[in-house]
């Protein structure tokens, strides 16, 4: 409509689709968008000011994927951002492309649990929030900023023993994608949880997963391939008190696929090609001048655990696909075959317990058997233990923690590792898949769901849970003194693409932290039908 003349509305052009139940202008372009039935998004470019013409979308660019009715629909002030009211009962969300095609960008959706239907939503002028309206005539504000501080990107799962996580807890490492699926890898300064900053990023097409152990200097095992080639090349980056980082001399490989171990002294790197018979043993005690040690005729599985380290100055390798082969590595440069453990790779995989120098392996029926590891060349099957597929986790010195697949989890006290004692069993509602100790040891961390439990001075686990993080799809635990936690949602937050979380283990922190950035509660009414047996208390005072 053209309204030069308010009192004399004039038709100038009209768009058509299959549903209209909002219109919204882009703030800052000549497009119109509107929504409807079924969840469906059409666009228009506004030409010469006159006429709407029909901007075809990319692939599923017209649809938010899910939605019945999206009766409202406003832009943020700077046009990156659209949000939609859908009656099923959420605020959806959508970062806009800069292509007029490109109705959202690469990052995808996300979207508000709002609990009832929404009808109305509107972005504050400053666009710091965003206002919903539902059905029963209540207004929620949610602001539009992260909920704790947060980095781009998410850890890569790195080596046994080894953490994207540096070991002073002050540096984390995180991958992000781009729409073609080329991935970078960005180092973090989360020295200060409340500020972290980008320390640095590693210039493509290099990629990181992990930072050497052993309490040195943060260092940093990047690893570049060449596509369509056999090419492989390994840096180390060293993060030093002043300045950028600085790598040493590259580490050339050639393979189809390579894997990696490292020793928990941080001082070899052994680099195996997946599928064949070689290793190579690197010295990377000078970070700077990494020297080939030995090449080692030996099978290698593929994937992360192909190669690893039982000590300093041990290694394991798998050979037919079952059986663990031990090598003793004390003299780098002439690694000396030892045992061999017959299936001890046959289910899942193997751990090692490095303080009482156990070797766990799986067995079927739902079994582990322990092995003392002391003799390389002898090791002796001490006892066996009920435990389902990977259900084995060290949760103390001497204790370690087995789980079945009906989510029993037994404690035992293997200071005495041919009779195991049983000091505790606890029942979880399903099986936990990980298990991780906070630092000093007073938290555990257990999936999935993540959940944070509470451990008392003699090593006994209060029930019930501390919290429960219901949406989080990957949960690391910080070093040394630190009680933090690097988390993953299973959704991108207000489309910001895949971010990492700081959060403390304190949840009393945690609750505060909350209401002092999202300060939502359930109001008078709608507790009343959700928990009539309990008084009405605001959740943030």
């Amino acid at each position: 409509m053209g309204l030069r003349d308010p009192g004399r509305p004039v038709e100038l052009s009209t768009g058509t689709t299959d549903s209209v139940m909002a219109v919204a202008f882009h703030p800052r372009r000549a497009l119109v968008a509107a929504t409807g039935a079924r969840g469906r998004l059409a666009w228009w470019a506004v030409e010469g000011g006159r006429r709407l013409r029909p901007v075809a979308a990319d692939s599923f660019g017209d649809s938010w994927g899910v939605g019945d009715r999206m009766p409202s629909l406003s832009f943020r002030r700077d046009g990156t951002m659209l949000a939609a009211a859908d009656s099923s009962g959420h605020l959806r969300l959508r970062r806009v492309g800069e292509p007029e095609s490109s109705l959202y960008s690469g990052n995808g959706l996300s979207a508000l649990s709002a609990a009832e239907p929404v009808q109305a939503v509107a972005y504050s002028p400053d666009g710091t929030l965003i206002a919903s309206g539902d059905v029963r005539g209540a207004v929620r504000l949610w602001p539009e900023r992260p909920a704790a501080p947060a980095v781009d990107g998410v850890p890569a799962t790195p080596d046994p023993g080894t953490s994207a996580i540096s070991e002073d807890g002050g540096l984390l490492v995180t991958g992000t994608n781009d729409v073609d699926y080329n991935r970078t890898t960005h180092v973090w300064d989360v020295s200060e949880r409340s500020e972290p900053r980008r320390a640095f990023t590693l210039p493509e097409p290099w990629e990181a997963r992990y930072f050497l152990p052993g309490g040195r200097q943060d260092v940093l095992v990047a690893h570049r391939w060449t596509e369509n080639t056999k090419d492989h090349v390994f840096r180390l980056w060293e993060f030093g008190s002043g300045g950028g980082p600085k790598h040493g001399k590259d580490i050339p490989f050639t393979a189809e696929d390579a894997v990696t171990g490292v020793s928990p002294d941080g001082r070899l790197l052994a680099i195996g090609e997946a599928n064949a018979r070689r290793i190579e043993l690197w010295d990377v005690s000078d970070v700077r001048a990494p020297v080939r040690r030995a090449v080692i005729d030996a099978p290698v599985a593929f994937g992360s655990g192909g190669v690893w380290f039982t000590g300093s100055d041990a290694m394991a390798t798998v050979e037919d696909s079952t059986h663990l082969r031990f090598w003793d590595v004390r003299d780098p440069a002439h690694p000396r075959k030892a045992a061999r453990v017959e299936d001890g790779a046959l289910v899942t995989s193997a751990a090692y317990l490095h303080a009482a120098r156990l070797l766990i392996t799986e067995n079927v029926a739902e079994e582990v058997s322990l092995w003392d590891l002391t003799d390389l060349d002898r090791p002796r099957e001490l006892s066996g233990l009920p435990a389902a597929a990977g259900g084995y986790y060290p949760v103390g010195k001497d204790v370690l923690m087995t789980v079945l697949s009906d989510g029993t989890a037994q404690f035992w006290d293997v200071r005495n590792p041919r009779r195991p004692e049983r000091t505790r069993t606890l029942r979880f509602d399903r099986p936990i898949e990980s298990v991780d100790l906070s630092p000093d040891g007073d938290r555990a961390v257990t999936s999935s769901p993540y959940r944070i439990w509470g451990i008392g001075a003699d090593g006994q686990w209060r029930t019930p849970s501390l919290a429960t993080l219901a949406a989080a799809r990957q949960v690391e635990l910080f070093p040394d003194k630190r009680p933090l936690m690097a988390v993953v949602p299973e959704n991108k937050i207000l489309d910001n693409g895949d971010q990492t979380y700081l959060l403390g283990l304190d949840t009393d922190s945690i609750y505060d932290e909350l209401c002092r950035t999202h300060p939502l509660s359930v109001d008078k009414v709608q507790w009343e039908s959700l928990f009539p047996h309990l008084g009405h208390r605001r959740s943030c005072d």
